[in-house]
């Protein structure tokens, strides 16, 4: 996360502009995300989860987040499966990068030492039951996503959980077992 503050950082001076105005004139309105935006704690936003933990046997308001400037660069964007979702499809079907850029997104490197990373710039590459996956996962006080797509099979999956318990990939997994029995894949 400190690559992507430093990054959004770097951003703002080259651009001119302030990060979250240029993600929702960038991408957000033209997309039609309309529940996406850089979230602010001082904002009021209809039908905002508030996030929880788990503390023994008690479910918990998890503290309230401390939201700085460096954050969201690194994330901190308020959303809804919906709109994850059309990020996934506009992502994966071609209308935000260059073939050249996802290719460098989506492929897993060679590091120095010979070894293959498992994630590419900015997403984890993998498998999962023999499928390729191409996923990330995100958290920040009392919320814990899970957002996948499945190449060859045009699929895609967001998982948003306003806990910290549990496991959104988990439960991903356990989602794409069900789809992929009643597709027969």
């Amino acid at each position: 996360n400190f690559g992507y503050g430093v990054l959004g950082l770097v951003f703002e001076k080259a651009s001119d502009q302030p990060y979250p105005a240029f993600l929702q004139h960038e991408f957000f309105d033209p997309l039609e995300m309309t529940r996406t935006r850089v979230c602010d704690a001082r904002e009021l936003i209809p039908g905002r989860a508030q996030g929880y933990s788990v503390r023994g046997e008690q479910l918990l308001n998890d503290e309230p987040i401390q939201w700085t400037t460096t954050l969201y660069y690194a994330g901190g964007l308020c959303s809804s499966a919906r709109d994850l979702s059309v990020w996934n499809r506009s992502l994966h079907g071609g209308q935000l990068l260059s073939d050249a850029s996802y290719q460098l997104m989506t492929s897993a490197p060679e590091l120095p030492n010979g070894e293959v990373s498992t994630y590419g710039m900015g997403l984890r590459i993998g498998r999962y039951d023999g499928r390729r996956i191409v996923h990330h996962s995100g958290g920040i006080s009392g919320f814990l996503t899970e957002l996948a797509y499945y190449p060859d099979h045009h699929l895609s999956l967001a998982v948003l959980t306003n806990s910290e318990a549990g496991s959104p990939r988990s439960l991903a997994y356990a989602l794409v077992d069900v789809v992929f029995r009643n597709r027969g894949a």
